[in-house]
């Protein structure tokens, strides 16, 4: 069994493509599974659905906050669910290849210095959380409760004691060790390891950016042109940065600027050799 990625900016294809993957691999998921990540619960059949959902809520609510702080430590949660289901589907289907939309481990390498460079600070609980919890609670009933005893889970099956609001420091101080010791670390966290083949979706920043505001979602804090430059140039050293240190990984690059969903499945499908 294989593991592929398929990553890239916001905007560049990614949900469409492994929407596209999973419709075409369906009657074959001994040669192919693909699922989302970390919308988790918009693959059918996911393990964690709901707690996935509840979390995208937190991620949300913390897009009308403007905290880049509280947005980054809810893509951390929801990265954690990254393992558990990965496991599932290789457990459950034996694929040749398991292919996920994005990677934790990369995707953490990417968006950090993202959410850094936007100025993200401590997070004040006191003036923080009613808000947080009235605003998220009113757009999912539990979803605040479901956040904090998820948080405290990982600590203690991490042996861990990180207080909630303090999530996104720590991140960005655990992204800046050394790769090994980075990979090691947030291995354990997300309960996976680097995939096989890691396939980058390139765009132009400027098609992204329309894409992303042609959804019917409100546009994430990071979504405009500074962002996604930002992004894009960060996946290109992330990625040159982890083919020199695992060269066995496979690292392709697909153009997705001005072409059809189709011509880019087939190519990704003449990558994987399918």
């Amino acid at each position: 069994m294989r593991r592929a990625a398929i990553v890239g900016i916001d905007g560049s294809g990614k949900s469409a493509l492994v929407q596209r993957l999973r419709e075409r691999m369906a009657l074959v998921p001994d040669q192919l599974v693909a699922f989302n990540c970390p919308r988790f619960h918009d693959t059918p059949d996911a393990p964690l659905a709901r707690l996935s959902s509840r979390l995208k809520a937190l991620s949300d609510v913390a897009d009308e906050l403007g905290g880049f702080e509280l947005k980054l430590a809810a893509l951390y949660l929801r990265m954690t669910l990254y393992g558990p289901v990965e496991r599932f589907f290789l457990d459950t289907f034996a694929p040749r290849w398991l292919v996920s939309e994005r990677h934790p481990l990369v995707d953490t390498l990417v968006y950090v210095p993202l959410y850094r460079s936007r100025g993200a600070s401590p997070i004040d609980a006191a003036v923080v959380e009613p808000l947080l919890r009235t605003r998220l609670d009113t757009k999912s009933p539990g979803a605040y409760a479901a956040a904090r005893v998820w948080h405290e889970r990982e600590n203690r099956r991490l042996g861990r004691e990180t207080d909630f609001w303090a999530l996104a420091e720590e991140i960005m101080a655990g992204s800046a060790a050394l790769p090994e010791v980075f990979l090691a670390n947030f291995g354990a966290r997300y309960r996976t390891t680097l995939p096989d083949t890691v396939v980058l979706l390139e765009v132009d920043v400027a098609e992204a950016l329309r894409r992303s505001r042609g959804r019917d979602s409100r546009a994430e804090l990071h979504e405009d042109e500074r962002g996604l430059a930002l992004l894009r140039d960060t996946y290109d050293v992330v990625l040159d940065q982890l083919s020199r240190l695992r060269p066995e990984i496979e690292v392709r690059r697909l153009a997705n600027s001005g072409r059809s969903l189709d011509d880019t499945l087939e190519e990704l499908l003449r990558i994987l050799g399918l």
